[in-house]
C-alpha cells in the first residue's frame, strides 16, 4: 500500500505528532508518503520514514499552485490512499481524490465550530456533506467527536470507526532522569509542587482561563510549554501583576522532559478532538485537572485518573488541583491509574494497527 498523509500542520500540536506516531509505530507493509508544511519540529521527523521527499504544502492556507503539485505527487508515487488530517487537509485531499480518482479517508482532529457564527456554521455544514462525496471513511479520534459529529449532522452516511489517539509507554528510569535534568535546570527543589500545560496559545486552548488559575495559586510552579498567538500577550499580563510562578518554556523539541519534572497536568481547553498532551502527560505518572469538555471527558476519570472541572469554573479547578496536590497518597493512587488507563486503552501501537486495518478494508474492498 502506498498511502499519503496530509496535514497543513508541521510544528508542534496534536494533528502533526499523530501523523509522526502512526508513521513510526505501524508495523506494516505499508509504504508511507508525506504532504505538509516545511515547519519544525515535523518536517525533519517525518523525513526519517517517509518513501521518498515530502511534497511541501502551505501552512492552513489553500493556493492552486499547491493542490497542482499535491496532484502531481499523487500521481508520480502512485498512492492508493489519501489519509487527511484536520478541517484544511481535507480541502486538498478531497479536491485531489476527485482529479486522481485515488480514494480520501479523512479525521477531523476536533469538530471546531464553537467559535463559528450562525451563518459560519451553516456554511460549514453544507461544505463538509457537499464534498464528502469523495471520502470512503471517517476515523474519529473519540467517542464524543463521533457524537459531535452526529449532533451536527455530519458525515451521516459516511462508513466511520472511532480509533483514540496513542502515546508512547515511558519506563520510571527514563522518566527519572528527565525529572532531575529539568528540575536542577530550572533550579526547582523536589519539595516544590508543578503543575504543566503542554499547549497552543490560542483560543481553542483557553489560556486566559490558565492564567487566571495559576495566579490564585500563587504556591504552586506553573510550567507553560507551547508557543502560540496569545503567549506575549499573557507573558506582559503576568509581568505587569506581579504573578511570578508560571514559567513561559516556549516552544521546545522535549516537551516530555518538562513534564517529568512536574506533579501534574492541567488542561483548559474549550474543546479537544483527543487531547495529546493529557494522554502524554498520564503516560507519565501525572494526575489530571481538565475543563469538562469534549476529548478531554475521554481520558480524564473523575477521581481515577484526575478531575473534571466546568469549564470557566475558576475556583473548582484551584480546589481540584490543591485536593491532588496536598494528599500524597491520593496524588500517587492517581498517578499510578493514569498509568494504567493509558497503557491499555491509549497505545500507539493499537492506534497505528487499527489505522493500518482501515486502510487494508477499502483497499481490498
Amino acid at each position: 500500500m502506498n498511502i499519503l498523509q496530509i496535514t497543513l500542520r508541521a510544528d508542534y500540536g496534536g494533528g502533526p505528532e499523530h501523523v509522526y506516531q502512526l508513521l513510526k509505530h505501524h508495523n506494516s507493509n505499508t509504504n508511507f508518503y508525506v504532504a505538509c508544511p516545511k515547519e519544525e519540529p515535523y518536517w525533519k521527523r517525518y523525513g526519517s520514514f517517509v518513501q521518498t521527499e515530502i511534497c511541501e504544502l502551505p501552512h492552513r492556507q489553500f493556493t492552486f499552485s499547491a493542490l497542482f503539485k499535491l496532484i502531481k505527487y499523487i500521481r508520480q508515487h502512485q498512492i492508493n490512499l489519501i489519509h487527511t488530517q484536520g478541517m484544511g487537509a481535507g480541502v486538498y485531499g478531497r479536491l485531489a481524490s476527485f482529479f486522481t480518482k485515488v480514494p480520501c479517508i479523512h479525521t477531523p482532529h476536533g469538530i471546531h465550530v464553537l467559535q463559528y457564527g450562525r451563518i459560519k456554521k451553516i456554511v460549514y455544514k453544507i461544505y463538509e456533506n457537499l464534498t464528502a462525496y469523495s471520502v470512503k471513511h471517517i476515523c474519529f479520534v473519540s467517542n464524543s467527536e463521533k457524537q459531535q459529529a452526529k449532533e451536527i449532522g455530519l458525515w451521516s452516511k459516511i462508513p466511520n470507526s472511532v480509533i483514540p489517539n496513542g502515546v508512547e509507554i515511558v519506563v520510571t528510569k527514563q522518566r527519572l532522569a528527565w525529572h532531575n535534568q529539568i528540575r536542577a535546570k530550572l533550579e526547582i527543589s523536589e519539595q516544590q509542587l508543578v503543575v504543566a500545560m503542554l499547549s497552543r496559545f490560542d483560543y481553542p486552548k483557553n489560556m486566559q482561563e490558565a492564567y487566571h488559575i495559576a495566579k490564585q495559586c500563587p504556591e504552586f510552579i506553573f510550567i507553560w510549554i507551547g508557543d502560540g498567538e496569545d503567549k506575549s500577550l499573557l507573558e506582559q499580563q503576568a509581568k505587569s501583576e506581579n504573578v511570578n510562578n508560571i514559567i513561559f518554556i516556549g516552544f521546545t523539541q522535549q516537551p516530555k522532559h518538562y513534564l517529568a519534572a512536574s506533579d501534574l497536568y492541567l488542561s483548559t481547553s474549550r474543546w479537544e478532538g483527543m487531547p495529546l498532551g493529557v494522554l502524554e502527560a498520564m503516560s507519565l505518572g501525572l494526575p489530571v485537572v481538565a475543563s469538562n469538555v469534549r476529548g478531554n471527558s475521554d481520558v480524564v476519570f473523575n477521581a481515577e485518573t484526575g478531575f473534571r472541572y466546568p469549564l470557566g469554573e475558576i475556583s473548582m479547578a484551584k480546589t481540584y488541583l490543591k485536593k491532588i496536590m496536598q494528599d500524597k497518597e491520593f496524588h500517587q493512587r492517581l498517578s499510578k491509574k493514569s498509568i494504567e488507563i493509558q497503557q491499555e486503552m491509549f497505545s500507539v501501537q493499537n492506534m497505528a494497527k487499527q489505522i493500518v486495518g482501515v486502510y487494508k478494508g477499502i483497499l481490498n474492498d
